[in-house]
């Protein structure tokens, strides 16, 4: 297969943004340089997140991100039920016409590739639609969301899941690794052809990873985007992919959207008392009231957590955030808030965690897993507590990516 690469043209070579370490970074446009055929491809270490914004938020979310300063906007071509891109695209020219940019040079647009669109021209079709949506000549990451199939039906029993995860799935088992290859193939051909600056992967384990190398022709991928925080460290992730030189990109840093209460109450067992105001903002509960606040169950309100932001002087969500940027993990945090959308802007001016505070934090937490949770027992692999401090996909049959 040929390796010429098409010149970039002068718009999609970017002077915005400043290569930095995460301890350096003082503003959204200082980033990380990334692995690609192309040159001077830097993604900000702190972008904006589009996950579950809804159909009525996100243009209006994006919009004022922007406003606020952020660069980095990270979407899929999945999110809102494949709405969210075209509402990206939407707050983006917004944003041009008011000024707020001058121009797309100015912004980092990562976007990713559905499973349904698995195998070497349905993958450069689902390029073509996020292009299209976006309203955009080029992607500046482009990421393969999934390493896993498609279903055949959303509609599926437990009782069949449970004996067999596999069955409603669109491709075998065995024929899984010889079809990512061929969508990854399809990928380096966009980033040859220009219409892609840097291509990576989203949710790969190690094993994953291992495997795509075996056939891949453009190696590494940028960035393995993956679900990272306290309860789920992913150490083995991390040196593995550092030593292939793959950016990290942590997602649900701050515990994610797709654990209800009562599952943070069985993990950590418990709570903060909190009052919520219109606008987003959870405090503290210092005043006495008529009705008896609620405890609050979250990543944010576990009590080591709180306990380190006071120590530190800053707020829970920039001491999580500072935990993975400490690990020099770009983050996507994701909020319609703009009071919080400069808090976690400002985790760069937070100051850095100790190597013994972001170790600390992680090994608190995971005790405090397993004293709620006797049947997190040690095992080789810590897969017993791997399986209970997995957020994300909380409804995917392979959602612990047990598969090569």
């Amino acid at each position: 297969m040929s390796t010429i690469v098409k010149k970039p043209s002068a718009t999609m070579i970017s002077s915005s943004f400043r290569e930095t370490t995460s301890a350096d970074a003082c503003t959204l446009t200082d980033g990380i340089r990334l692995h690609s055929v192309h040159e001077n491809v830097i993604m900000p270490w702190i972008g904006y997140g589009t996950y579950r914004l809804g159909k009525d938020q996100a243009t209006k979310a994006t919009f004022q991100a922007l406003k606020c300063g952020y660069r980095a906007i990270d979407t899929a071509f999945i999110y809102g039920g494949e709405t969210t891109e075209t509402l990206v695209g939407e707050a983006i020219r917004a944003a041009i016409g008011k000024g707020i940019i001058k121009d797309r040079s100015e912004l980092f647009i990562t976007t990713k590739h559905w499973r349904k669109y698995h195998g070497y021209e349905p993958t450069l079709e689902c390029l073509r639609l996020s292009l299209q949506r976006l309203k955009l000549d080029y992607i500046d990451l482009w990421l393969m969301h999934w390493p896993g199939p498609a279903w055949s039906t959303m509609n599926r029993r437990n009782d069949v899941v449970a004996e067999d995860p596999w069955h409603y799935a669109t491709t075998s088992a065995n024929e899984m690794a010889k079809l990512r290859s061929e969508t990854w193939r399809a990928m380096e051909d966009s980033v040859r052809a220009g219409q892609v600056r840097a291509i990576g992967v989203s949710n790969m384990t190690v094993q994953h990873l291992m495997k795509l190398k075996e056939t891949a022709e453009l190696w590494p991928p940028a960035v393995n985007q993956v679900e990272l925080h306290p309860l789920y460290p992913q150490t083995d992730l991390l040196e593995y992919c550092a030593k292939e030189g793959i950016v990290v990109q942590a997602y649900s840093s701050l515990g994610g959207q797709d654990t209800g209460q009562a599952k943070w109450k069985e993990l950590l067992g418990s709570g903060v008392q909190f009052e919520r105001g219109s606008d987003e903002k959870t405090t503290l509960s210092t005043k006495k009231v008529n009705k008896q606040p609620k405890a609050k169950f979250d990543l944010l309100h576990a009590s080591p957590v709180l306990d380190l932001a006071q120590t530190l002087q800053v707020t829970p969500a920039q001491v999580l955030l500072r935990w993975a940027l400490d690990q020099n993990c770009p983050v996507i945090p994701k909020t319609t808030s703009e009071e919080r959308m400069m808090e976690n802007a400002n985790a760069l001016k937070a100051g850095q965690l100790s190597s013994e505070q972001v170790g600390n934090l992680r090994d608190t937490l995971l005790q405090q897993v397993r004293i709620n949770n006797p049947e997190a027992v040690a095992d080789e692999n810590d897969s017993n507590l791997k399986a209970i401090t997995r957020l994300a996909w909380r409804r995917d049959p392979l959602r612990h990516l047990a598969f090569e």
